[in-house]
Protein backbone atom coordinates (compact mmCIF):
# COMPACT_ATOMS: atom_id res chain seq x y z
CA UNK A 1 0.00 0.00 0.00
CA UNK A 2 1.87 3.21 -0.92
CA UNK A 3 1.64 6.50 0.66
CA UNK A 4 -1.04 7.95 -1.48
CA UNK A 5 -3.29 4.89 -1.03
CA UNK A 6 -2.92 5.25 2.65
CA UNK A 7 -3.64 9.41 2.54
CA UNK A 8 -7.25 8.01 0.82
CA UNK A 9 -8.09 6.06 3.87
CA UNK A 10 -6.87 8.80 6.27
CA UNK A 11 -9.11 11.33 4.63
CA UNK A 12 -11.56 9.53 3.90
CA UNK A 13 -11.94 7.93 7.34
CA UNK A 14 -11.52 11.71 8.87
CA UNK A 15 -14.37 12.75 6.67
CA UNK A 16 -16.66 10.07 7.73
CA UNK A 17 -15.81 11.03 11.31
CA UNK A 18 -16.74 14.83 11.35
CA UNK A 19 -19.94 13.81 8.77
CA UNK A 20 -21.39 11.81 12.11
CA UNK A 21 -20.14 14.95 14.49
CA UNK A 22 -21.85 17.15 12.31
CA UNK A 23 -24.83 14.66 12.49
CA UNK A 24 -25.32 14.39 16.23
CA UNK A 25 -24.56 17.97 16.80
CA UNK A 26 -27.10 19.32 14.31
CA UNK A 27 -29.64 16.68 16.14
CA UNK A 28 -29.10 17.97 19.55
CA UNK A 29 -29.57 22.12 18.30
CA UNK A 30 -32.85 20.55 16.07
CA UNK A 31 -34.26 19.59 19.69
CA UNK A 32 -36.54 22.87 21.12
CA UNK A 33 -35.24 23.89 24.76
CA UNK A 34 -37.47 26.30 26.31
CA UNK A 35 -36.77 29.10 28.87
CA UNK A 36 -37.66 26.45 32.50
CA UNK A 37 -36.39 23.52 30.79
CA UNK A 38 -33.04 23.62 33.31
CA UNK A 39 -35.54 23.66 36.43
CA UNK A 40 -35.18 21.31 39.31
CA UNK A 41 -38.57 20.27 40.11
CA UNK A 42 -37.94 18.76 43.95
CA UNK A 43 -41.69 17.94 43.89
CA UNK A 44 -42.73 20.68 46.56
CA UNK A 45 -46.82 22.18 45.80
CA UNK A 46 -47.53 19.12 43.89
CA UNK A 47 -51.06 18.17 44.34
CA UNK A 48 -53.09 14.88 43.53
CA UNK A 49 -56.12 15.58 41.46
CA UNK A 50 -58.62 14.97 44.52
CA UNK A 51 -56.30 17.43 46.22
CA UNK A 52 -55.87 19.74 43.76
CA UNK A 53 -59.29 20.19 43.13
CA UNK A 54 -60.78 20.56 46.55
CA UNK A 55 -57.75 22.88 47.02
CA UNK A 56 -59.35 25.04 44.15
CA UNK A 57 -62.97 25.19 45.26
CA UNK A 58 -62.02 26.19 48.51
CA UNK A 59 -60.92 29.21 47.69
CA UNK A 60 -62.58 31.37 44.45
CA UNK A 61 -59.48 33.86 44.26
CA UNK A 62 -57.59 31.29 43.12
CA UNK A 63 -56.05 31.69 39.62
CA UNK A 64 -56.23 28.35 37.50
CA UNK A 65 -53.56 28.36 34.67
CA UNK A 66 -52.82 26.06 31.88
CA UNK A 67 -49.86 26.58 30.60
CA UNK A 68 -50.09 23.89 27.69
CA UNK A 69 -49.95 25.22 24.19
CA UNK A 70 -52.44 26.68 22.01
CA UNK A 71 -52.55 23.98 19.26
CA UNK A 72 -52.87 21.62 22.82
CA UNK A 73 -56.00 23.49 23.97
CA UNK A 74 -57.54 23.47 20.49
CA UNK A 75 -57.25 20.01 20.45
CA UNK A 76 -58.96 19.07 23.92
CA UNK A 77 -60.15 22.19 25.10
CA UNK A 78 -59.51 23.83 28.45
CA UNK A 79 -61.05 24.14 32.31
CA UNK A 80 -63.43 26.43 32.76
CA UNK A 81 -61.66 29.65 33.98
CA UNK A 82 -58.33 28.57 33.07
CA UNK A 83 -55.88 31.40 31.70
CA UNK A 84 -53.35 30.39 29.30
CA UNK A 85 -49.79 31.24 29.42
CA UNK A 86 -48.17 29.16 26.62
CA UNK A 87 -44.87 27.18 28.30
CA UNK A 88 -43.16 27.24 24.49
CA UNK A 89 -43.15 30.91 24.30
CA UNK A 90 -41.35 33.50 23.82
CA UNK A 91 -41.08 35.23 26.99
CA UNK A 92 -42.38 32.83 29.22
CA UNK A 93 -40.23 33.09 32.60
CA UNK A 94 -40.40 36.55 32.19
CA UNK A 95 -44.61 36.69 32.22
CA UNK A 96 -44.50 34.00 34.59
CA UNK A 97 -42.43 36.68 36.93
CA UNK A 98 -44.51 39.27 36.29
CA UNK A 99 -47.50 38.05 37.79
CA UNK A 100 -48.71 39.00 41.48
CA UNK A 101 -46.68 37.34 44.16
CA UNK A 102 -49.78 37.65 46.31
CA UNK A 103 -52.55 36.01 44.29
CA UNK A 104 -52.91 32.48 44.75
CA UNK A 105 -52.06 30.09 41.62
CA UNK A 106 -52.78 26.85 40.31
CA UNK A 107 -50.94 25.24 36.89
CA UNK A 108 -51.27 22.06 35.16
CA UNK A 109 -50.43 21.43 32.09
CA UNK A 110 -50.88 17.79 29.91
CA UNK A 111 -48.82 15.61 32.56
CA UNK A 112 -47.48 17.89 35.10
CA UNK A 113 -43.95 18.23 33.87
CA UNK A 114 -44.46 21.90 32.54
CA UNK A 115 -46.45 23.15 35.46
CA UNK A 116 -44.11 21.29 37.82
CA UNK A 117 -41.07 23.37 36.66
CA UNK A 118 -42.72 26.58 36.36
CA UNK A 119 -44.27 25.91 40.13
CA UNK A 120 -40.54 25.38 41.24
CA UNK A 121 -39.77 28.40 39.67
CA UNK A 122 -41.85 30.61 40.84
CA UNK A 123 -40.84 29.35 44.31
CA UNK A 124 -37.51 29.79 43.72
CA UNK A 125 -38.44 33.20 43.31
CA UNK A 126 -40.21 34.31 45.98
CA UNK A 127 -43.91 32.71 45.51
CA UNK A 128 -45.54 31.69 48.38
CA UNK A 129 -48.76 30.23 46.94
CA UNK A 130 -48.40 27.88 44.15
CA UNK A 131 -49.37 24.51 43.71
CA UNK A 132 -49.43 22.19 40.69
CA UNK A 133 -51.32 19.24 39.06
CA UNK A 134 -48.42 16.41 39.43
CA UNK A 135 -48.21 13.04 38.21
CA UNK A 136 -51.07 14.02 35.55
CA UNK A 137 -52.78 16.98 33.68
CA UNK A 138 -55.69 18.39 31.38
CA UNK A 139 -57.69 14.80 30.75
CA UNK A 140 -57.37 13.36 34.44
CA UNK A 141 -58.53 17.08 35.37
CA UNK A 142 -61.41 17.23 32.85
CA UNK A 143 -62.46 13.83 33.61
CA UNK A 144 -62.32 14.34 37.50
CA UNK A 145 -64.26 17.30 37.51
CA UNK A 146 -67.02 16.02 35.48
Amino acid sequence: MGIPMKRNIFISWALLITTIVSNAQTTQTNEAVYELDNVKVVNKNGLAVKDFISLWKSDPNIVLIDVRTPEEIKQTGTIKGAINIDYRAKGYAKKILSLDKNKKYMFYCKSGGRSGKTVQYMLDNGFKNVNYLKDGGYTELNAALK
